[in-house]
């Protein structure tokens, strides 16, 4: 494997991580008020129910084994 495609791939996942992080503490800067009428079900499970964390996740996993295969290759 390149060293170029190395250091990508860690620079790749460094912003995934950071994008994430950020995403998460964005919503705790809100005002709380907004968020009345929204289901207790959905305030409790509010990472699952949200397709943002969802495709931060899916990205991950995906970014991880792309990085395994070309590792192993």
């Amino acid at each position: 494997m390149s060293q170029y495609i190395l250091v990508l791939c860690v620079l790749v996942v460094l912003v995934l991580i950071a994008s994430f992080i950020y995403t998460l503490k964005v919503p705790k800067q809100h005002n709380e008020e907004q968020d009345k009428s929204i289901p207790q079900s959905v305030k409790k499970h509010g990472i699952l129910a949200n397709p943002i964390f969802l495709t931060y996740i899916v990205a991950g996993v995906l970014i991880a084994f792309y990085i395994i295969y070309l590792i192993a290759g």
